[in-house]
């Protein structure tokens, strides 16, 4: 946290988008637009989120 604030890093700290995961971590795109810690987290989303749509179709 030291290191963060006196690189001037603060700002680009963020949590992880995943629900089960909100793991924080230091956003080093050049636009600031990270939203998951990891590759793994950022699939895990859209996979649940397309179980959920099979799950919910109609029969």
């Amino acid at each position: 946290m030291t290191q963060l604030a006196l690189h001037d890093d603060w700002a680009r700290l963020k949590a992880c988008c995943n629900p089960p995961c909100h793991t924080a971590f230091v956003d080093r795109t050049g636009n600031r637009a990270a939203r998951y810690c990891s590759p793994a987290c950022n699939s895990q989303v859209p996979m649940r989120a397309l179980r959920e749509r099979r799950r919910n179709l109609p029969a």
